[in-house]
């Protein structure tokens, strides 16, 4: 009687969970997708924070190269 149930639980088995776990295994889900998904202004605020910078840098430059020009301490006051 035990070799019978033994060999019945060796053979292939219909897992009633598989169903609910399918989903782990769709190509759409990715850890990348996932992180994308996670933060999805991330790569639009890294690209502004940069042109931020980047327009930061030349003001500047230009403000200091105004005060060598006129003297001044760059107050017009």
């Amino acid at each position: 009687i035990l070799q019978d149930w033994f060999s019945k639980m060796s053979g292939p088995q219909k897992d009633p969970w598989a169903r609910l776990d399918a989903w782990r295994y769709d190509a759409r889900i990715t850890k990348a997708a996932n992180m994308k998904r996670m933060f999805p202004g991330f790569t639009w605020g890294i690209g502004l924070f940069a042109v931020a910078c980047v327009v930061e840098h030349f003001v500047d430059r230009a403000e200091e190269n105004h005060k060598k020009l006129t003297g001044g301490s760059g107050g017009h006051h």
